[in-house]
């Protein structure tokens, strides 16, 4: 993969597209974990406000859209209270590597089921990715999930039906980089 970075204005942005293709969110975080990623971090109490402030308003569980959700990371921060370098000291482990995507799904399912969740949440994940909906949604991070590239295709009539149960939408990965 090749890196391009700049802080000068108009150039390229860091060219992140491979890690959202792998099987399981091993690479994800090693990767984004080695750059100091803090956006989920940063955010996080901002969303938990927010998700306050709408079922206080609402007076039930509400429905969070999480545009580029990729792996699930908001959903791990709002629903289990996780944190993005617990998250990244869970898969930079050395023992993470030796595990194939199948055992991971496993190893992960049985990780968040053993946190208390939040449930005064239903978080439903979009990507364009479908690897990372996919595993986000078979771990149980995501309670939907839409795999969707909205800036090329209109969404189906199951995106729509769910995004029409949306109460709030939040973004952070993707912040920057959608046209």
């Amino acid at each position: 993969m090749t890196r391009t970075y700049s802080r000068t204005f108009g150039a390229p942005k860091a060219d992140f597209d491979r890690i959202y293709i792998e099987p399981d969110p091993r690479l994800y975080f090693v990767t984004l974990g080695a750059l100091d990623y803090v956006i989920p971090d940063v955010a996080g109490p901002v969303f938990e406000q927010l998700v306050r402030a709408r079922k206080e308003a609402l007076g039930r569980r509400i429905t969070v859209l999480d545009i580029g959700c990729s792996y699930g990371i908001n959903a791990a921060l709002l629903k289990y209270g996780l944190s993005f370098p617990m998250l990244y000291d869970r898969y930079a482990s050395r023992r993470m590597p030796d595990l194939t995507t199948e055992e991971m799904v496993a190893y992960d399912r049985r990780f968040y089921a053993s946190w208390p969740p939040n449930d005064d949440v239903r978080i439903i994940g979009m990507d364009s990715s479908a690897a990372a909906v996919t595993y986000a949604k078979a771990v149980g991070l995501i309670d939907d999930g839409i795999i969707a590239d909205l800036e090329n295709d209109e969404p189906t009539a199951a995106d729509r039906k769910l995004l029409a149960e949306v109460d709030l939408v939040i973004s952070t990965g993707c912040v920057g980089y959608i046209t």
